[in-house]
């Protein structure tokens, strides 16, 4: 794993905050960017312009607004969904031990060269 010190508090605060929604950002930024930019360009190319550096930063800054409340909207909330369904589900199945327990147990090593399915 590469790892990068960031000196600049400013820099450390943009990195987190875009952290937060990188997975969000991946999902929708290219649909999301393409329907508007078939629907305001129709079909014309950008010529190398200070007006179209202007769109292409405005539509930008768009799409960043848009993915930020969609993950706002869903991807927030993924943590407490979760531990809510893992608690309805320990209630009506009456488990012993919290499904929480049993989805953060260490994964066994499994031999090398082994199959998952007990092939060799």
């Amino acid at each position: 794993m590469i790892s990068v010190q960031v000196k600049s508090s400013l820099l450390r605060g943009a990195a987190h905050f875009f952290s937060k929604f990188s997975y969000t950002l991946y999902l929708t930024h290219f649909p999301f960017i393409a329907v508007i930019a078939t629907a305001l360009l129709a079909g014309r190319r950008l010529q190398p312009s200070l007006a179209s550096g202007a769109l292409f930063l405005a539509l930008l800054l768009f799409a960043l607004a848009y993915v930020y409340f969609i993950y706002l909207v869903f991807e927030r909330k993924t943590g407490a969904i979760q531990t809510f369904l893992i608690r309805k589900i320990d209630e009506r199945s009456g488990a012993r031990t919290p499904a929480s327990e049993r989805m953060t147990a260490p994964a066994t090593a499994m031999p090398t060269g082994a199959m998952a399915d007990g092939r060799d």
